[in-house]
């Protein structure tokens, strides 16, 4: 298998062009491009980056973090909440304000879920603000709320949903795109109006929440019909998942899982130990030992 890092101009019924003008001709392809969260500017990785120099970053934010006092997050959905939860969970003398333009937290989850984050971060100082937009100051040390009111900050983090880039496929599959620039897929998961291009994760247009445990499953699907595609056998067709699915983490010792058949929030000690981040990413020889903010 080939490395290549760069990225994806267009794509095309049979090839890849690249920004720096190749192009890689294929039988197959796969579209896995996720997204990428509205906000976190400096913790975004840029294509040219190595991991030891992503980790040196991380550090970094870690040390900005540490230092600071007045914390403003700006949105209420799953990233919003849980991290609001984590660095009340390692550092509780934090002033932690959570700004969140609906009038509920969680509003893809239940109700019921909503009540639950909103009493367990309260019980933790956090400071929920519903009902009001926030716009983040020039300089970045204050946060003005559509009420008028100013939050001094030292770290504001901005979570407000998710954006995803499929303008690799405007030229050759314009009509593959939804209203949202979701790539419009079959029930096999290959792109309208392609034999050969399979799209999968956020950028696609399955219905339902997106979860990494659902892309997983995409991927795997994928790859059994392109396994299909070259031993001509036929391919398998995705049954969709029903019913509203979360899995948000109020620090170490809470949460909230919210599966389609109700709620068993004792199944989130199974994220709690590390955000499920070892499922995803492999360990670095160069990893750096997790430091808990403020110690």
């Amino acid at each position: 298998m080939d490395h290549i890092q760069a990225k994806l101009a267009e794509l095309k019924e049979g090839s890849a062009v690249l920004d720096d003008g190749r192009e890689i001709a294929f039988d197959y392809a796969v579209l896995a491009t996720g997204s990428t969260i509205r906000g976190f500017d400096a913790l975004k990785v840029a294509e040219t980056r190595t991991q030891v120099e992503r980790e040196i970053e991380w550090a970094a934010e870690h040390d900005r973090l540490s230092a600071a006092q007045n914390v403003v997050i700006v949105g209420g959905g799953p990233i919003g909440v849980e991290l609001a939860g984590e660095i009340t969970a390692v550092c509780p003398g934090k002033r932690i304000v959570l700004v969140h333009a609906p009038d509920r937290l969680l509003p893809a989850l239940g109700k019921g879920a909503s009540r639950k984050a909103k009493r367990v971060l309260e019980q933790h100082r956090v400071r929920v603000i519903l009902g009001q937009r926030a716009t983040i100051e020039a300089g970045g040390h204050s946060v003005r709320l559509s009420s008028g009111e100013t939050l001094p900050t030292d770290v504001a983090y901005v979570a407000t949903g998710i954006a995803i880039d499929t303008s690799c496929l405007e030229a050759a599959f314009p009509n593959a795109l939804n209203a949202v620039r979701q790539a419009k897929v079959d029930r096999c998961l290959r792109l309208r109006g392609s034999e050969r291009i399979f799209a999968v994760g956020d950028i696609n247009d399955v219905p339902g929440i997106k979860l990494g445990a659902f892309a997983a499953r995409q991927a795997k699907l994928t790859a059994r019909n392109i396994s299909a595609l070259l031993e001509g056998r036929p391919l398998k067709t995705l049954k969709p998942m029903t019913g509203t699915v979360g899995l948000v983490t109020l620090g170490k010792k809470g949460g909230i899982a919210q599966l389609p058949f109700g709620r068993f929030d004792p199944l989130i000690a199974m994220k709690q130990k590390d955000l499920f981040i070892s499922r995803y990413l492999p360990q670095s020889p160069h990893s750096l030992t997790a430091v808990p903010v403020g110690r």
